[in-house]
């Protein structure tokens, strides 16, 4: 799998489940295995991972008990930097 595909692969699975940190938690058998740097080319259709329905089901359950909806991103950042605005700048 040359890194094109590889970047727009981990984009897909990073979207799909952006808020997870462990994502390989999510996958039947654990991590994606490498072999002398690449993966196997899957078989059958798809990204050749299986999701732990179980697993997902227990995280699920794990953020509507946590109770946080909304992030401000902006507040955060001003911890840091008072004079933050979250304004891009023009280039």
């Amino acid at each position: 799998m040359d890194m094109g595909q590889q970047r727009l692969d981990a984009g897909h699975q990073g979207f799909a489940l952006e808020q997870l940190a462990d994502r390989h938690r999510l996958l039947v058998g654990g991590r994606i295995t490498f072999v002398d740097g690449a993966v196997k080319v899957p078989t059958k259709p798809g990204l050749g991972v299986e999701i732990d329905q179980a697993q997902l089901a227990k995280l699920h359950q794990q953020y509507l008990d946590c109770g946080v909806r909304n992030r401000n991103d902006l507040a955060q950042m001003r911890k840091y930097d008072p004079a933050f605005t979250g304004v891009c700048p023009r280039f």
